[in-house]
């Protein structure tokens, strides 16, 4: 997130256009531009501002996918002291694990509460 967020931070960084990334060995080419060269400066704003909350809204998601598993680590230690105490079978553990996973995080709170 820090990269992409100081690339649009800074006003002296406005090379979008991909073409001008050099090629390194064994690397093939794309000359593929998504936006004609040399855009004035507004629209290059622009665009910094939409790669930058598009930057921000990644690194939530990603965060949101590991918090999720980290929930799935939780659980799963619950259940393994539930089968330990004998509270569960191995094959109960396994069928109530495998639900809890497919549930989002608010279902998984409210599990785990």
């Amino acid at each position: 997130m820090g990269l992409g967020l100081n690339a649009t931070h800074r006003e002296d960084f406005n090379d979008y256009e991909l073409h001008k990334i050099p090629i390194l060995p064994g690397q093939t080419s794309v000359a593929l531009d998504f936006f004609p060269p040399d855009l004035p400066a507004p629209r290059v704003k622009e665009m910094k501002a939409h790669f930058a909350t598009w930057i921000v809204a990644c690194g939530f998601r990603e965060l949101l996918e590991h918090y999720a598993l980290f929930l799935d680590r939780v659980h799963s230690c619950c259940l393994l002291i539930s089968v330990t105490k004998k509270a569960l079978s191995d094959s109960d553990a396994k069928k109530v694990h495998k639900k809890f996973n497919g549930r989002g995080i608010p279902d998984k709170l409210d599990i785990l509460s």
